[in-house]
């Protein structure tokens, strides 16, 4: 029916504004056929600006609101033309009152004003008497997914409505919050702002009221609303009082942070002109500004530098290539960073620590520079004096074998030896002077920033790492920065820094070698054990175990004839004694009573003692030994043996040749029986076999031998036996027991080699302490001494300055012998006295609990422990160690927080590990290997007391007694320290 209307377009679309019918009227007014447009938005027929400023939405929010909209607009057609249209919009509803449609009727006013009609008046449909009321779900429809949340309260200020959005905004639902008054979630200090508001909104109709307040959430925090309050309690279509809000806690908070910035901007620039010379000049060097500070030192009037070449205060003490650079570094727009000799307009010279800053325009080139400089120039003329008087301390730490300089508390460098300079490739006027960060570059400066911190703070640190030039050379060193104090505050610090890679090569190859030697002894078949030359048992494998009835805890360490004493003056014993003589290799058979087998035992000289190999041979001897009733029961017992076995008669055939034999040398019992055995092995013929095999005959006596046998690429372990008929031989494969004690003797040679290595570093090392402690004091003696000499000679000629710089030098002498007296002492740490007693770890524990008795009742702490075992140890270095865990799990604690202690126990393959837990204050796992360096500490000492030695001579005790120690720790949640200690 509304294809017939020929005057007006019929425009249908859902509730969201998607056209969903179009009659034929509105194809020609358009010139979108229907096919084009169903589907498509409304907001098609609006012009761009309309689109932009949201008016599609607005109008169809109109018409569900008055339920009817009539008005004026303009259109757009499909050819992108426009016209004046006159549009009627109404929102349809179904029987539950529900938006489910919009129609729109639209007219060209210009064809109707031709026609001689008049536009349709614009009237409002008849709404009912409480549109809020009886259209609440096509008014919630249209708010409910607004950013901004709607609330429509009475003339009371009581909740009458809230939209879905105003309930994600601050979490509270409709019936809760009709429970609480608006009173009730305003913040306290933003209620009487609030009330204000309100007030005004009552006497005044209509008109918006803007406020901005603070509103609780649901969950219990409160956030920022800006609200606009509207009466519309006179307007009988709403009948409430509307609040649009939205939520700006975000905006806020960044209003807040901007604030403070600017007022920190402010501050910095105060900050800045009371405490640094500040001059800013053009891209040409033109001096535009300077403030006050700068006026001072240069001795000239603002209005004598204003407009002047910054030349005017060049001191031409820098060569061309200096300021060269500084130019060419902030024309390409990079900051600049030096020390500047000035000259001021009295002819005097000063110094200036000086940060140049080029300001960018939009094309990314300088358009000005900004020069932050601060005095120095008392600091330059000390360096300068200390330099001339720092020449004998060249002398000495030239030929140190470590690196070593001298920071001043700016962390600028005054001196490097010569190993130092050699290393950073500078000559000593380059690095005089240089910024720590830019010696070391950035990454490497980064990785030594906490130390440098701690060590200007007063306390000495010592750390082990990596370390590069560069060039990109590494060294393994071990790193002491050393307070250089003067009257309680530091005036600079000491860097010493050892080359120590050698040696941790050393140690680290040493502990690969051993873990080879170890995995090569432990998959071998056979029992081995070694013996140094007291007969003390240093090894014991798995198999040696087994086979021998003993664990490792029950031998390593111990005389071997101790705890076998009924083997002494034995076969055995005579065996091993002939090898220790003789030092050669000694092969032997031997029925042991103690164990009930025949064992093969073989016995090889080292240059420490010996290494025995014993096997198994009771089955073989088994068989040799039972007489066999019949041939088919001999044959069983020889099948069943793990030796391989044959027999030849004096003509040398082969009588006998079982499965182990075919397998061991692959040939066949059909290829062997009754054949001349030198026949079928003629590559054998002048071997170690046939000779052995020839003198077995012979002198009528069994011989026991291993041969290599080069087409198998095989080893075998042979025992040849004379029988009144021929020979019969027994044989086995030991190859891998050959190529692991081939890689064993290599592996042995290569230790030794490294530990000579190691024994000339360690030498070296105590001839240098012994320098440290005698040679390199005396000429500091000699230099004090002269000095003072000097001072009580001449002091009445010596001017203040110049007793100043005679007391400069006699102070760094003394400061220098000082640091090689503490190094000497650091050198000692460790020697220990005293040989191995038992130790009840019970009573080592009670003795130290009873030594803090009063702090532990004074903390309320509680300490327990499992029953320890009792060690064959050195009693004072481990009592130390349960002393300094103690002390520190005391120590360590959150204020408030009773102490908890708990020291645990349990043995482990070759070991006691013991394990200390406490619920203090925790470390973080990046500090985790620091801790255990020497001056290391992770905390103030005003807070926790203590020098940083304790952990690492805990760690160093540990590992003379051949264990080791580690922790493991969450911050905030406790520590637990566990260390091994070795088995004696």
């Amino acid at each position: 029916m509304i294809n017939r209307i020929t005057d007006c377009a019929i425009i249908t679309t859902d509730a969201v504004g998607s056209i969903i019918s179009w009659n034929s009227y509105a194809q020609t007014l358009y010139g979108y056929e229907q096919s084009e447009i169903i589907g498509k938005s409304i907001a098609t027929l609006y012009t761009p600006e309309a689109i932009k400023e949201d008016e599609p939405a607005a109008n169809l929010q109109l018409a569900l609101l008055n339920t009817n909209r009539n008005n004026e607009e303009l259109r757009v057609k499909k050819d992108g033309s426009t016209f004046n249209a006159d549009i009627n919009c109404t929102a349809i509803f179904n029987r539950e009152h529900e938006l489910v449609a919009y129609t729109e009727i639209s007219q060209d006013i210009k064809k109707i004003e031709t026609a001689g009609k008049q536009p349709a008046p614009k009237t409002t449909a008849k709404k009912p008497p409480y549109p809020f009321i009886a259209g609440d779900m096509h008014f919630k429809k249209l708010i409910e997914n607004s950013y901004e949340g709607v609330t429509l309260l009475d003339k009371n200020f009581n909740v009458i409505y809230r939209s879905l959005s105003a309930e994600r905004i601050n979490g509270w639902n409709t019936i809760d919050r009709i429970k609480t008054t608006l009173d009730g979630v305003i913040y306290p200090d933003d209620k009487e702002q609030v009330r204000k508001i309100l007030h005004d909104v009552l006497i005044n109709p209509g008109q918006p009221m803007a406020c901005t307040f603070r509103s609780k959430h649901r969950k219990g925090h409160f956030i920022w609303l800006e609200c606009v309050f509207t009466n519309f309690l006179n307007d009988p279509d709403i009948n409430a009082i509307v609040c649009n809000f939205r939520d700006i806690t975000e905006k806020k908070r960044a209003d807040e942070v901007l604030e403070q910035t600017i007022k920190e901007l402010f501050d910095y620039k105060y900050a800045l002109d009371n405490s640094a010379i500040v001059a800013i000049t053009d891209q040409k060097g033109i001096i535009n500004h300077v403030n006050d500070n700068f006026c001072k030192i240069s001795k000239y009037s603002r209005e004598e530098l204003i407009g002047q070449d910054h030349r005017i205060i060049n001191s031409s003490y820098h060569d061309k290539a200096f300021i060269h650079n500084l130019w060419a570094t902030i024309a390409g727009g990079k900051i600049w960073k030096g020390e500047l000799k000035n000259k001021a307009k009295d002819g005097g010279f000063y110094w200036v620590d000086t940060t140049i800053v080029p300001f960018l325009n939009g094309k990314g080139k300088p358009y000005q520079y900004i020069a932050i400089r601060s005095d120095i120039t008392e600091r330059k003329l000390n360096e300068e004096k200390i330099i001339e008087n720092a020449s004998f301390i060249k002398t000495v730490t030239d030929n140190v074998p470590a690196l070593i300089t001298y920071w001043t508390e700016d962390l600028r460098c005054l001196f490097a030896n010569k190993p130092g300079l050699k290393w950073f490739d500078k000559q000593l006027h380059e690095i005089q002077g240089i910024a720590k960060r830019e010696l070391l570059g950035e990454d490497e400066y980064m990785l030594h920033e906490r130390h440098i911190k701690n060590v200007l703070n007063g306390e000495a640190q010592s750390f082990e790492r990596s370390f590069y030039n560069s060039e990109g050379k590494s060294i393994y060193n071990h790193t002491h920065y050393l307070p250089d104090m003067e009257n309680g505050k530091v005036k600079g610090f000491y860097s010493l820094i050892y080359d120590i890679s050698e040696i941790k090569l050393a140690e680290q190859e040493i502990n690969r070698k051993t873990e080879q030697i170890e995995n090569i002894l432990e998959s071998i078949g056979d029992a081995f054990f070694a013996v140094d030359k007291s007969w003390v048992i240093t090894y014991w494998n798995n198999m040696a175990e087994k086979y021998m009835g003993k664990t490792r805890d029950e031998v390593l360490n111990k005389n071997i004839w101790e705890i076998y004493p009924d083997a002494v003056n034995s076969p055995a014993y005579a065996k091993y004694q002939e090898a220790f003589e003789t030092n050669k290799t000694v092969h032997f058979e031997l029925y042991s009573i103690y164990l009930r087998n025949w064992s093969d035992i073989s016995v090889y000289p080292t240059g420490n003692g010996l290494s025995v190999y014993i096997r198994d041979i009771n089955e073989r001897k088994k068989a040799e030994l039972v007489s066999a009733r019949s041939q088919e029961e001999k044959n069983t017992i020889l099948e069943s043996i793990d030796d391989a076995f044959f027999a030849v008669d004096k003509n040398w055939m082969v009588t006998y040749w079982n499965k182990t034999a075919e397998t061991a040398l692959g040939k066949t019992k059909e290829e062997m029986i009754n054949n001349y055995l030198w026949g079928v092995f003629s590559d054998s013929i002048d071997s170690l076999s046939y000779k052995k095999y020839h003198e077995a005959i012979e002198t009528n006596q069994a011989v026991h031998f291993e041969d290599y046998y080069a087409p198998l690429i095989k080893w075998y372990d042979v025992s040849a036996y004379p029988t009144g008929n021929g020979l019969s031989v027994y044989f086995k494969d030991i190859t891998e027991r050959k190529l692991a004690d081939i890689q064993l003797k290599e592996l042995n040679l290569h230790l030794q080699k490294q530990a000579k290595e190691l024994a000339i570093s360690n030498a070296e090392l105590e001839q240098f302490a012994y320098v440290a402690s005698h040679d390199l004091q005396e000429p500091l003696r000699m230099v004090t001494g002269f000095l003072s000499q000097i001072e009580k000679k001449y002091g009445q000629v010596i001017d203040d300055k110049g007793k100043q710089y005679i007391h400069f030098a006699v102070d760094g002498a003394k400061r220098m012998r000082q640091i090689i007296l503490d190094l000497l002492e650091f050198s000692r740490v460790g020697r220990e006295e005293g040989g191995l007693e038992e130790v009840d770890l019970n009573k080592v524990v009670n003795g130290i609990l009873a030594l803090y008795r009063r702090q532990i009742e004074e903390q309320n702490a509680k300490i327990t422990s499992d029953d320890l075992p009792v060690l064959q140890t050195l009693r004072v270095p481990v009592r130390q160690v349960f002393q300094n865990l103690i002390s520190n799990g005391l120590k360590y604690q959150k204020h408030g927080v009773s102490p908890l202690i708990n020291i645990s126990c349990e043995e482990i393959k070759g070991y006691w590990r013991f394990s200390v837990k406490d619920n203090g204050i925790g470390i973080e796992a990046e500090y985790f290997d620091k801790i255990f360096i020497i001056f290391q500490r992770l905390h103030n000492k005003d807070e926790y007391s203590g020098t940083g030695m304790g952990l690492a001579v805990t760690k160093k005790i540990i590992e003379n007694l051949g264990g080791s120690i580690w922790v493991k720790s969450e911050e905030g949640k406790g520590s637990t320290f566990y260390f091994t200690i070795l088995k004696h």
